[in-house]
């Protein structure tokens, strides 16, 4: 059912409202009246202007066209096919579960008109060289009375659970043969509908509310029942079944809900299979594990078809015929144990090292054919940069093709630890830019962080083929932890306005800001003959990484006690944070870390390893004492140091020891091991050792120098067991477990 209004003239009066930029809808554009069975929707525009165009560079056409633009980036744009383009509002509403027969009225309508000297610029497909120019010739001799609706309301809907509607306010109405515009300055626009015969409530998860929040102008949290356990579903190919365990236990330690299930024990082999599963099981959280040969996804895979793109969207859409995802959900799109062990040794590391590293971005853009290309390769880079980046103090790099940036640049860049790679420009299956996905695993960087990439170009993120570049990003050593990128060829005005969509600082969590930028993205198009457009970029979009990576990183916990059973495998990395303290193998449980594993506790004031915890010869173990310190904090402690040195570092088995750092090697150790650390000043330093007893067993007192300092000890004569490392300089105090085997 879709409900029209058309345009009914009251009143002309000239009136101009300023933006105000918001994740809703600024109230000075919109103002909402809520009783029992309708919504009042008070509308006022914001400051707008008439910019004369041409094509003239594309298509060698010289026709002067007219275009609107309203000053709020809110505001989208009608997407008709050779139809004129013109300023659009969508507002989301939030109704009551089986609210039903809606109704649009309007009153108090305040208008202007004006005339123009060229027509109203022509939508298009896409701006590109090679195709043709359109314009629907018959309607610009027409009086535009198909295109004369001040309002419409869509279908409803429901988005995670929570009935919906939408309103698309058209504030501009178009007369092409007399080249006249009536612009809607303000106006209320009534919704009403019928109440259902009993209420219909769902229980809500709190990070469900946030994003429905978000996305509805009109609701607040906590208007539903909600729990606040997270449900996270890891649907995988058996083979990783095993290899999953420290991870889901680690997701299990953050707080997650996990439910593992395979594909031939749990869910079923095909995709629809699947998407009952999720269905039935309506989780906050999906993260799919495998190759579509292991773990199908919908679409043409060899992305020879834009409008069949190879998706995973299909699992997210549960409930209604929306395009809006129900759950979040990614994938680690793997082929191989040791693939996934990356991609996981990865994910761990970086939110629980995320506070280690400065807020840094660094933006790709190439060179067009021409500067109408490359000015809109970089514009959306510009925008994230001015509008998100910069307003949360990040140091953004733009390597851009125009001002000479290289392949080079590109490894530099990457070697300099980023938290956000951003990609726009041309792109294939293999590569990006200047870089080709077999160069991810080159030595060509050295790069300690794992970052996000966003790639806004053709077919960078079709996990349908053998491999693409996304797939190789996630599966490296040497790539980041996710990759956001398209299956099919993509377009050059939306992808800019779908980066400039993701980039609003909804959430930490990974999968809630990509969905709500995609839904935002949704709401920038509205057509009255065609929204197939839309709809292949909700699908062919996809994330390969997991939802629930906190790219703003855990910060400090608590407390981590491990009660459940753990296994950390060969090749698995490991790391927990605390500000009290760490407990391994409580409550009768064992924590084992096998030959070839890497487990790394750091807690404020307390480790306690339990009989049951055992480290085997050749893994390592880590276990520091040491304040566990927040992002913010750090960044306060960075922006007020005085004590700066450019050589205050040293490199110690490949990674570089900052000030006040120590760095005990290795861990677990057979006769000797090294302690290296740095002093910005000389003085005493005293070191001891005690067994688990608190017997001391070493005592030693030094001259620390300034600049490096190496300490060896010679623990031979040791029986096997854990002891106590203790240093104490003028500049920090710092105790360490070690562990004899």
């Amino acid at each position: 059912m879709k409900n029209i209004l058309s345009f009914l003239l009251l009143l002309i009066i000239f009136s101009l409202i300023f933006e105000v930029n918001a994740q809703k809808i600024s109230t000075n554009i919109i103002n909402l009246t809520e009783t029992q069975n309708q919504i009042s929707v008070d509308f006022a525009l914001s400051e707008y202007e008439v910019v004369d165009t041409s094509f003239s560079e594309l298509y060698g056409n010289n026709t002067q066209f007219s275009y609107i633009s309203v000053s709020n980036d809110r505001f989208g744009k009608t997407w008709d096919e050779g139809y004129p383009c013109l300023p659009q509002l969508t507002v989301n509403l939030s109704v009551p579960n089986g609210a039903s027969n809606f109704n649009l009225t309007c009153s108090n309508i305040i208008a202007d008109t004006f005339y123009l000297s060229h027509p109203i610029l022509p939508s298009q497909e896409d701006l590109y060289d090679s195709l043709p120019f359109t314009m629907n010739e018959s309607y610009y001799q027409s009086n535009g009375l198909m295109f004369s609706d001040t309002a419409v309301l869509s279908e409803e809907y429901y988005y995670m659970s929570k009935e919906g509607i939408s309103l698309t306010i058209f504030p501009f109405i178009y007369n092409p043969i007399l080249n006249r515009v009536i612009v809607i300055k303000s106006g209320t626009f009534m919704v009403s509908y019928n109440l259902p015969t009993s209420a219909i409530s769902n229980e809500i998860s709190e990070v469900k509310e946030l994003v429905i929040e978000n996305f509805f102008q009109n609701y607040s949290m906590s208007q539903n029942g909600n729990r606040s356990n997270l449900t996270f579903l890891i649907i995988t190919d058996p083979m990783y079944e095993s290899a999953l365990s420290y991870y889901v236990n680690y997701k299990r330690n953050l707080g997650f809900d996990v439910t593992l299930a395979t594909t031939t024990g749990n869910t079923g082999t095909s995709a629809s299979d699947i998407k009952d599963y999720i269905d039935w099981r309506f989780p906050d959280f999906v993260l799919l594990v495998g190759d579509v040969n292991q773990v199908p996804t919908y679409g043409t895979l060899d992305g020879s078809d834009d409008w069949d793109p190879a998706t995973d969207l299909e699992y997210t859409r549960l409930d209604g015929n929306d395009f809006f995802p129900d759950v979040f959900l990614g994938r680690f799109s793997v082929s191989s144990i040791p693939e996934l062990q990356n991609i996981c040794n990865k994910n761990i590391f970086m939110e629980m090292n995320r506070q280690q590293f400065d807020e840094k971005v660094k933006l790709v853009a190439a060179e067009g054919q021409n500067n109408w290309w490359t000015s809109h390769f970089e514009e959306g880079h510009n925008y994230v940069v001015n509008n998100y980046f910069n307003p949360l103090s990040y140091i953004s790099d733009k390597l851009y093709e125009s001002n000479g940036a290289s392949t080079t640049d590109i490894y530099n860049a990457l070697s300099d630890n980023p938290i956000f790679c951003l990609y726009s420009g041309h792109g294939n299956y293999d590569y990006s830019f200047l870089f080709y996905m077999n160069n991810i695993d080159a030595d060509h960087y050295s790069n300690s962080s794992f970052p996000l990439a966003f790639s806004f170009a053709c077919y960078t993120g079709n996990f349908g083929v053998d491999e693409c570049f996304g797939e190789k990003w996630i599966r490296s050593l040497s790539g980041g932890v996710s990759y956001f990128g398209c299956s099919v060829h993509s377009l050059v005005e939306p992808d800019i306005k779908l980066e400039k969509s993701i980039f609003m600082d909804y959430s930490a969590l990974l999968g809630q800001m990509i969905d709500m930028g995609k839904i935002f993205f949704w709401n920038s198009y509205h057509s009255s003959t065609n929204n197939r457009r839309w709809k292949r970029y909700m699908r062919s979009y996809n994330l390969l990484g997991d939802p629930t990576f906190n790219y703003k990183g855990i910060g400090c916990k608590n407390e981590y006690i491990f009660s459940n059973n753990e296994i950390i495998h060969n090749n698995e990395q490991v790391y927990y944070r605390a500000t009290d303290r760490i407990v391994a193998a409580a409550n009768g449980s064992t924590y084992l870390i096998q030959n070839g594993a890497n487990v790394n506790f750091f807690a404020g004031n307390e480790i306690v390893l339990n009989p049951g915890f055992t480290a085997e010869n050749g893994s390592t173990f880590n276990a520091v004492i040491e304040p566990c310190i927040s992002m913010s904090l750090k960044s306060n402690i960075i922006s007020g140091s005085n004590n700066s040195n450019e050589n205050s570092s040293l490199k110690t088995n490949n990674k570089t020891l900052n000030n006040n750092e120590i760095k005990v090697f290795p861990n677990p150790f057979n006769d000797k091991f090294n302690a290296n650390y740095f002093l910005n000043t000389e003085g005493k330093v005293i070191i001891e050792i005690f067994d688990v007893l608190g017997n001391k067993i070493n005592y030693s007192q030094l001259k620390g120098i300034k600049g490096n300092n190496t300490y060896l000890y010679d623990g031979s004569n040791l029986v096997n067991g854990i002891y106590l490392f203790k240093i104490t300089t003028p500049e920090f105090k710092k105790v360490i477990v070690l562990l004899k085997n």
